[in-house]
């Protein structure tokens, strides 16, 4: 089972998505008036990959997805990032954010948002919008405190871009920056970080050993 899932993965990466590699990165998004413009070969890879399951690998069946082991999706979204990392992170922050909401979102947001972003048509994604960070996770200041009334206070310096939106993608917005941040990027961060800190080698020294959790 194994192999036939990663043998269409490697066909898809090495016939789709490394021929496009050097041409994506030469022509990075740009902001062009109000809208943000990338290569328009973004378009075929991810309806490539919502066509051909890559998307929901790792989400149930009954929300459109195959239900694959979750190694099995690593691997294959590992072999896409290997192949075109620049493209990869399209599909893949879309799964990201698909996760999010099936585990976090209501029944109509679920309805509304993983049966178009599954399949390709929409996308994903993880915004960070602290001035004073960017996109560096480690100096994120902004702090996020539950309630009892089933939401989250922030502290710190926040932008959020919700003019002409609707109320259901507020939500979804709140769960996919939120809970993406403090559910799965700050455990990762900060047991690398401990790893790094409290070794005396270089990091090029480090072996693999201090991984294998």
């Amino acid at each position: 089972m194994l192999d036939m899932v990663l043998k269409p993965a490697m066909e898809l990466a090495t016939g789709l998505f490394w021929p496009l590699c050097q041409e994506i990165d030469k022509s990075p998004p740009e902001l062009i008036g109000d809208q943000i413009k990338v290569h328009p070969s973004e378009r075929k890879l991810l309806e490539e990959c919502g066509t051909g399951g890559w998307i929901g690998d790792d989400i149930p069946f009954e929300w459109g997805g195959q239900q694959l082991p979750q190694m099995i999706g690593m691997g294959t979204r590992f072999i896409f990032c290997a192949a075109n990392y620049s493209a990869a992170a399209y599909p893949g922050l879309t799964t990201g954010a698909a996760r999010l909401i099936l585990n976090f979102g209501k029944e109509d947001l679920k309805k509304t948002y993983l049966p178009n972003m599954l399949s390709g048509k929409w996308q994903g994604t993880m915004a960070l919008t602290e001035p004073e960070a960017g996109s560096s996770l480690a100096d994120i200041t902004t702090m996020a405190e539950p309630t009892d009334q089933g939401y989250y206070k922030l502290r710190g310096q926040k932008i959020f871009y919700l003019e002409k939106v609707q109320e259901t993608i507020r939500e979804a917005e709140k769960f996919v920056e939120i809970v993406f941040f403090f559910v799965y990027e700050l455990p990762k961060i900060q047991g690398l970080a401990s790893r790094l800190m409290h070794s005396d080698g270089l990091t090029v020294e480090i072996t693999p050993e201090l991984f294998s959790d």
